[in-house]
C-alpha cells in the first residue's frame, strides 16, 4: 500500500470521525411514566434528545394509546418508522436504545378495560362524583375521564358491531387517502367490538367540532351515547424557535411534520404552507402547531374577494370585504356594484378559505 493510498484511507477516517461527533443523538429510554393524561407518546417522552435538528422532531407522535390501564412498549424499529414518516433523516443523528415499556399517567383510573361479560351496564360517561364536605379540596385531576378508543374504521366495515356501524357512518362521503384513524368516546373497546348482540345505532347528531354522536343499543337495549371523530394522518407544521410577535417566518423557521390530526382541523393546517412568507400575530412557543390564528389576517377591510356560490354549479361573485379576517373566520362582503344598487345591497357572510378566496356560508 503506497504513501498516496495510506493518506486518501486517512482523511476519510478523520472525515467519518467528524461527521460522527456532529451527528445529533436520540438515546431511547428503558421505562417512562406518562406525566399527563395526553394519549399521544411524542419522542420527547420516550428518549433524551441531544441536537438542534434531532429537536426539531421532539413533538412527533410515535405511538398513542389504546388502553390507558396497560403499559405500551415500543422497539427502536417503531421509532424509526415513525421518524421515516416524518421525513427524519436519520443520517443526520444516531438513535440507539433497544426497548421502552411506557406507563400511562398514574392518575389513569384502574379497572376501566373491557367489560365483555356485562355489555349492556357499560359506563358511558365520565360521571361526577356526588359532593362531599372534602369536595372542595379535591383536585381537578382526581376527576375520572370519558374512555377513548381508537382503531381503523377501514378494517372494521363489515363488522355487525357498533363500532363497524359507526365507521360506516362516519366515512360515508370520505374519499381522503391519508392514513385514518376513529376515536370514539364514551364506551370501552369491548363494548364497541361486540358482534353478537343486534347492536344499532340512532339519533346521529353533527356536533361544531367536526365529529358526531350516536345513540348505541345492544339486545334492542339503549347502551349510552358515544361521538366518533376522524383523524387523518396530515403534515402539519410546528414553530423551530420562538416566533415574537411581527416576525416574518420562513420555511427555516418551521418543521413539517407527519401528524394525527382531526377532521375539523385538517383544512386550516393544510393552508400554513401558504402562510409562511407572512408575518405572525401573536407570540408563538418553539414546538406549537401553527394555526391561521397565529398569523396576521390575509384579507383586509375593502380588499376585493373572489366569492364561491356552490349549487348545481359553482358561481363566483366579485366581493369587496367589510372587515378583516383570517382563513377560516367569516366575515361579511358585499357585492362590487356602485350607485344605488351598491347601497341597497344587503352584507353576505363569507368564509375565508385562502388569499382573496372566499365561500358563502351555508
Amino acid at each position: 500500500m503506497n504513501r498516496n493510498t495510506l493518506s486518501i484511507i486517512a482523511l476519510l477516517l478523520a472525515a467519518g470521525t467528524a461527521a460522527s461527533a456532529l451527528a445529533d443523538d436520540v438515546l431511547l429510554k428503558r421505562s417512562v411514566r406518562m406525566r399527563t393524561d395526553r394519549q399521544e407518546v411524542t419522542l420527547a417522552d420516550v428518549a433524551i434528545i441531544d441536537g438542534d435538528y434531532a429537536a426539531s422532531f421532539a413533538e412527533l407522535v410515535v405511538a398513542s394509546f389504546t388502553d390507558r390501564t396497560r403499559p405500551l412498549e415500543l422497539t427502536v424499529s417503531d421509532i424509526e418508522t415513525a421518524l421515516d414518516r416524518a421525513g427524519a433523516n436519520r443520517a443526520r443523528f444516531d438513535l440507539s436504545g433497544n426497548r421502552i415499556v411506557i406507563r400511562p399517567h398514574s392518575g389513569t383510573t384502574p379497572g376501566e378495560g373491557p367489560l365483555a361479560c356485562t355489555p349492556l351496564e357499560v359506563k358511558t360517561a365520565a360521571k361526577t362524583r356526588p359532593a362531599t364536605k372534602s369536595g372542595a379540596n379535591e383536585s381537578k385531576s382526581s376527576a375520572p375521564r370519558e374512555a377513548s378508543t381508537l382503531f381503523d374504521p377501514r378494517l372494521v366495515l363489515a363488522e355487525d358491531s357498533p363500532r363497524g356501524l359507526i365507521a360506516e357512518r362516519m366515512l360515508a362521503g370520505c374519499t381522503s387517502k391519508h392514513d385514518i384513524r376513529l376515536r370514539v368516546r364514551g364506551a370501552d373497546a369491548g363494548m364497541l367490538g361486540m358482534k353478537d348482540a343486534r347492536p344499532s345505532i340512532t339519533g346521529a347528531r353533527k356536533l361544531p367540532d367536526g365529529s358526531m354522536s350516536f345513540d348505541i343499543s345492544l339486545d334492542g337495549v339503549p347502551a349510552g351515547t358515544v361521538t366518533g371523530s376522524l383523524e387523518f394522518m396530515i403534515p402539519v407544521h410546528r414553530a423551530r424557535i420562538d416566533l415574537d410577535r411581527g416576525t416574518l417566518v420562513t420555511p427555516n423557521d418551521v418543521s413539517m411534520l407527519l401528524e394525527w390530526t382531526p377532521a375539523g382541523l385538517c383544512e386550516q393546517r393544510r393552508v400554513i404552507s401558504r402562510l409562511v412568507g407572512t408575518r405572525i400575530d401573536k407570540r408563538v412557543k418553539m414546538g406549537t402547531i401553527l394555526e391561521p390564528t397565529h398569523f396576521a389576517p390575509i384579507v383586509k377591510r375593502n380588499d376585493p374577494l373572489k366569492v364561491r356560490c356552490m349549487g348545481d354549479s359553482i358561481i363566483t361573485v366579485d366581493c369587496i370585504a367589510m372587515e378583516s379576517g383570517r382563513i377560516g373566520e367569516t366575515i361579511e362582503v358585499r357585492t362590487d356594484m356602485k350607485g344605488a344598487n351598491a347601497r341597497n345591497a344587503r352584507p353576505i357572510r363569507v368564509v375565508i378559505r385562502d388569499l382573496g378566496l372566499a365561500t358563502i356560508v351555508n
